[in-house]
C-alpha cells in the first residue's frame, strides 16, 4: 500500500510537471493564469513530501520521548528487563544500518549487509516497539503521583499522564503503519541487489 501510494504520488508529480514545461514550450515567453495555477498546485501537493519526512521524525521522536522523558527520570522502570530488550534492539539495528550506510556511500557494500539492513527490522522493530509500550505503560503510576511536566502541559486540558494514555493507543496503529512501510521498502531494495540483479 505505502509502496503504491509512493509510486502514484512520484507520477502524479512528474506528469504534472511536464504538462507545465510542454505548455511553457507551446508558448515560450507568455505565462498565462492556468500555468500559474498549475504550479501553484504541485507545489502545495508537494507538501506531501515534508509529510514523508515527518514520518522519519516521528519515528526518531518517539524513541527519544521514550528514553529522554520516560526512562531517564523514572529510575523505577530502570532496572525493567523491557529496557534491556529495547536498548539491544536498538543498538543491534543500529550497529547495522551506519555501517551499511557508510558501506553504500563508498560503493562497498556487500549484498549480505544490505540484506541485514532490510531483514533484521522483521525482528527487531516489533522487539523494540513491545518494550516501548510496555516502558510507558509502567512509568504510568510514577507520571501521576509526580505529576510530572506538569509546567509544560499546563496550556492543555490533559497532562502528561493523558498524553501517554493517548500515546499508548494510538502506538499500535501508527508501528504497523511503519511495519508496512518498512517491509515495501525491503522489497523495493532487496530487489536491487546484485544477486538479485543476476537471477
Amino acid at each position: 500500500m505505502a509502496r503504491g501510494y509512493l509510486v502514484a504520488y512520484n507520477v502524479a508529480q512528474a506528469g504534472g510537471w511536464a504538462l507545465l514545461l510542454a505548455r511553457l514550450l507551446l508558448a515560450p515567453g507568455k505565462v498565462k493564469t492556468g500555468e500559474i495555477r498549475l504550479a501553484y498546485f504541485l507545489q502545495f501537493f508537494a507538501l506531501l513530501e515534508v509529510i514523508h519526512s515527518l514520518l522519519a521524525l516521528l519515528q526518531w521522536g518517539g524513541r527519544f520521548h521514550v528514553i529522554a522523558a520516560v526512562v531517564a527520570p523514572i529510575e523505577e522502570i530502570q532496572n525493567s528487563p523491557c529496557l534491556v530488550t529495547l536498548l539491544g534492539a536498538w543498538s543491534l539495528s543500529e550497529v547495522i544500518r551506519y555501517p551499511q550506510y557508510v558501506a553504500s556511500i563508498l560503493g562497498t557494500c556487500p549484498p549480505w549487509l544490505t540484506w541485514a539492513r532490510y531483514s533484521g527490522f522483521i525482528v527487531l522493530y516489533p522487539i523494540g516497539f513491545f518494550s516501548e509500550m510496555h516502558l510507558m505503560y509502567s512509568a504510568l503510576p510514577f507520571i501521576r503521583k509526580e505529576n510530572m511536566y506538569s509546567s509544560f502541559f499546563r496550556w492543555a486540558p490533559f497532562g502528561y499522564h493523558g498524553f501517554i494514555m493517548a500515546l499508548l493507543v494510538i502506538y499500535p496503529g501508527f508501528a504497523l503503519f511503519l511495519y508496512a512501510h518498512m517491509l515495501s521498502q525491503r522489497r523495493a531494495k532487496l530487489r536491487l541487489t546484485p544477486e538479485r540483479k543476476r537471477e
